[in-house]
């Protein structure tokens, strides 16, 4: 597999509520749901460690504050902002989105200093 670099970008983590008549079974698979994509992003990432080593594979998923938020409530957009800029201003993400911006930078030869990225 020739990957020269590849970006996944999730959805946020689920909160769950429990609803219907069975409120375990119910429960049980809205957290399947949810971690699915999660999980997956996590096999992929062990089982490809090598593209992270070489700043090739670049993860990002808001982790809280998009719990309540449907994909379709695009009206919900200023909340959605504020959990992405949280998110983004934590350092762990902020030197990933860094590595992120070098890595393209340089995959199509320009230097740090010509191209301005989200304040970066």
């Amino acid at each position: 597999m020739n990957i020269e670099c590849l970006v996944s970008i999730g959805t946020g983590k689920l909160s769950l509520k429990a609803f219907g008549d069975d409120i375990k079974e119910v429960a049980e698979s809205l957290l399947s749901i949810a971690t699915e994509t999660e999980t997956t992003a996590e096999s992929f990432a062990r089982e490809h460690r090598y593209l992270i080593r070489e700043q090739r594979y670049f993860r990002f998923s808001v982790e809280k504050g998009l719990q309540n938020i449907g994909l379709e409530e695009a009206e919900k957009t200023p909340s959605i902002v504020a959990a992405t800029k949280e998110y983004i201003d934590s350092q762990a993400i902020f030197d990933q989105v860094t590595a992120f911006r070098e890595t393209m930078l340089r995959r199509v030869g320009m230097s740090s200093d010509s191209v301005n990225f989200f304040g970066l």
